[in-house]
């Protein structure tokens, strides 16, 4: 998915009217999830630094295409099962449905865990070979023509917590890794509908003392996530989605806590 996406998004311009269609595509939905030409004190785009989160996921660290990204060789993933943070509390102090959650940085490196229990069960997400191969399966499983949860795959959560690794995320902000942004109101941005809105209004109160409210979108895992999903299939299906009518972010009996409620750390 990310290497269909990043194809695309960094295409020289071409005369070729399908290549300069997958480009246009992706640079329209990177405009729904990010502010592509701002700067951020001074820096990168907020393109760039989407481009280098993205290679860094898929590419060696020579940056060319071939053997793929070096971080899963020493990269665990695993089931979270019996880890605490399967078990993390919401902010009333009820049961949270955390679906996985991502530790990087320290002396065992970076490990990925997937929780699956009697409150969550993300292996209900799809394999990407169970969703539209081509065109015509995309008219039938996404009729509505608007971007929605139909479309996240279990990768989609992998993506989103690719972005938390130090290995992918360090070096473009050259300090601390993508997060799980707070919005105004302190609900984290997860979410089709949330994440456009961070886009729209990033502002919170860490920012807002900086000025530099820009930062919001780039800072959050699942920004990313979103932005391949919706990409991927708008350049699989040929077809330019409409704006998500719900914030539902996985199917139903994902977590317990309701299809719109399921936790990615």
């Amino acid at each position: 998915m990310v290497s269909r996406v990043l194809k695309a998004l960094t295409a020289k311009d071409s005369n070729d009217e399908a290549q300069s269609w997958d480009k246009q595509t992706a640079l329209i939905v990177l405009g729904n999830y990010f502010s592509p030409d701002k700067k951020t004190a001074g820096g990168p785009t907020q393109q760039e630094i989407v481009v280098d989160v993205l290679t860094n996921m898929v590419y060696p660290p020579g940056k060319t295409p071939g053997t793929g990204s070096a971080l899963f060789i020493a990269m665990t993933i695993g089931n979270g099962l019996d880890e605490e943070s399967c078990s993390a509390k919401d902010a009333d102090g009820k049961p949270s449905s955390v679906a996985a959650y991502t530790v990087s940085g320290g002396n065992c490196g970076t490990s990925i865990y997937f929780c699956d229990n009697d409150r969550v069960n993300p292996f209900k997400y799809p394999d990407l070979s169970g969703l539209p191969t081509d065109a015509a399966q995309c008219k039938k499983t996404f009729k509505d023509g608007k971007v929605s949860y139909k479309m996240a795959p279990l990768a989609y959560i992998l993506i989103h917590e690719l972005t938390h690794t130090l290995e992918v995320s360090e070096l473009p902000f050259k300090k601390a890794k993508v997060t799980d942004k707070l919005q105004a109101t302190d609900d984290p941005a997860y979410g089709p509908q949330k994440v456009r809105a961070l886009r729209d209004k990033p502002e919170n109160g860490r920012y807002a003392a900086t000025k530099d409210v820009l930062l919001g979108p780039i800072e959050n895992a699942d920004s990313y996530a979103w932005f391949v999903v919706e990409a991927y299939f708008s350049l699989l299906c040929h077809e330019r989605f409409g704006a998500p009518t719900s914030n539902q972010m996985a199917p139903d009996g994902v977590c317990a806590n309701g299809p719109d409620k399921c936790t990615l750390m």
